[in-house]
């Protein structure tokens, strides 16, 4: 069974809202994880 092919519109759509939630994601682990993207001395630093 084939599927119908999809519009333009709709696979721009679906591409646009899957690369927006991909942003998404990434942004929320960053913010979330900081000290996963600093250096590895970095918190022995900061208590000082």
């Amino acid at each position: 069974m084939a599927r119908p092919p999809l519009s333009p519109r709709a696979y721009l759509s679906v591409a646009a809202l899957t690369a927006a939630c991909v942003f998404a994601i990434v942004w929320a682990w960053v913010a979330l994880m900081p000290l996963a993207f600093s250096d590895p001395e970095y918190a022995a630093w900061a208590a000082k």
